[in-house]
């Protein structure tokens, strides 16, 4: 009877649980954890952005870009060791700033929400990931998935814009409401062979 009573628990203490809806799909880190979970698909070319205006100085430096597999974390009744995840057939694109970035970020002093305290004058729009919390040491990344299960081409673009806080600074009325006549330069990244 102990012996079936411990082969149950051993049953169950190994058995994955799927969360109701299913799981979210996580991007790695870095490159090397990309790499290491057998994620990565293909690195690209890390370009250099830099512009200055009377209000904004920015210069983007990345350390890493490339494509990977999304991954969804296996959820056991017991969590022992390091995580394990599966692998999802959907692309994502990541490129991460080197803390030598320069990302010209300022901390109002009265306003600003709990999540979000830190403003930017500018913004990379239909990017998925900017952790403002680390993009304030010069740190955080960029990304976006591939839309509809497609793959990424050998060419991944980026609209670098003002953010509207740049125009609320100046007391300028904002543009139309995507700007779209707003741009500062464009990030491209293009496929190492």
């Amino acid at each position: 009877m102990i012996g079936v009573v411990e082969l149950l628990f051993l049953v169950l203490l190994n058995s994955n649980i799927t969360p109701k809806g299913g799981g979210r799909p996580e991007v790695t880190s870095s490159l090397q954890e990309s790499k290491e979970t057998h994620a990565f698909i293909a690195e690209y070319s890390r370009p250099i952005l830099e512009y200055k205006d009377s209000l904004l100085d920015i210069r983007f430096v990345f350390k890493d870009a490339y494509i990977e597999y999304g991954r969804i974390k296996r959820t056991k009744l017991i969590e022992f060791g390091e995580p394990e995840y599966d692998l999802v057939p959907h692309e994502y694109f990541i490129a991460h700033f080197d803390c030598e970035a320069k990302l010209d970020d300022y901390v109002p002093t009265k306003e600003g929400y709990i999540h979000y305290p830190y403003y930017y004058k500018w913004v990379v729009p239909h990017q998925f990931y900017i952790c403002h919390k680390d993009l304030n040491k010069g740190c955080g990344a960029i990304g976006c998935s591939a839309t509809n299960g497609d793959r990424f081409s050998d060419t991944i673009s980026f609209l670098v814009k003002h953010n509207y806080k740049y125009y609320d600074r100046l007391g300028m009325e904002r543009p139309d409401i995507d700007f779209k006549n707003d741009t500062i330069a464009i990030l491209t990244f293009v496929r190492i062979k």
